[in-house]
């Protein structure tokens, strides 16, 4: 979560890091590269560290449902790769 959260809120191309580009005329280069520098070890020690903070006060019991979504297996036919490549390719062209 923390790196999802970092790489949505700083670095670009998401849409609300060049929103804030635009806004501000930065250098998209060095809005990265400072994002990096800032993004990198807040992730890291952030996401272990609130991680293992919460896991601690967080109590909660899953529904059988739930439960039964993790445990069940069940087999689906997937597409085959003609099928599949054919549908990337063809919603590339048009």
């Amino acid at each position: 979560m923390a790196g999802l959260a970092v790489v949505h809120s700083l670095i670009p191309p998401h849409p609300a890091a060049m929103l804030a580009v635009g806004i501000f005329k930065a250098n998209i280069g060095k809005t990265i590269f400072l994002a990096l520098i800032v993004s990198l070890p807040a992730a890291a020690i952030a996401g272990p560290l609130y991680g293992s903070w919460i896991s601690k006060r967080i109590k909660s019991q899953a529904s059988g449902e739930l439960m039964a979504q993790f445990t069940e297996t069940k087999e689906r036919e997937l597409p085959g790769f003609g099928i599949t490549l054919f549908t990337i390719l063809f919603r590339r062209l048009f």
